[in-house]
């Protein structure tokens, strides 16, 4: 059986195509608004480098290893990271080795190259001393 498709408007065989406004704030970042936050971000981004973080997992995850003397301040202080990212609503990995403490933050997987990391996220780490 062959399907009919009945147009709901007008078609013109040769009506000239029209082009579709810019969107407001234009290029690859959308509205102002978003590229202000993507600046925003790897600026963070950039500061927390600078204070011993590294990006991990070919960039899609934030790392830091703190050396803390003992194991029970290690203990202590993976404590207090879990009760930061729990009330921060953020994902964090701890590894505990003796003295030796690695935390990591994974990324945004949805999120694209340049926008991996968000405001909430790198505002955490901030928060870890």
């Amino acid at each position: 059986m062959q399907e009919t498709i009945v147009p709901t408007h007008d078609v013109q065989p040769n009506a000239e195509k029209r082009k579709r406004p810019p969107k407001p704030g234009g290029g690859n970042f959308g509205t102002m608004q978003e590229r202000l936050k993507s600046e925003r971000v790897q600026q963070m981004l950039k500061a927390l480098l600078q204070r011993g973080w590294k990006q991990v997992q070919g960039g899609w995850a934030l790392q830091r290893t703190y050396e803390l003397g003992l194991g029970s301040v290690a203990r202590a202080y993976s404590s207090v990271a879990l009760e930061l990212a729990s009330f921060h609503d953020q994902p964090v990995e701890l590894l505990a080795s003796g003295a030796r403490l690695t935390i990591t933050l994974p990324g945004s997987p949805g999120r694209s190259r340049t926008l991996r990391f968000t405001e909430e996220m790198l505002g955490f780490a901030t928060a870890l001393p």
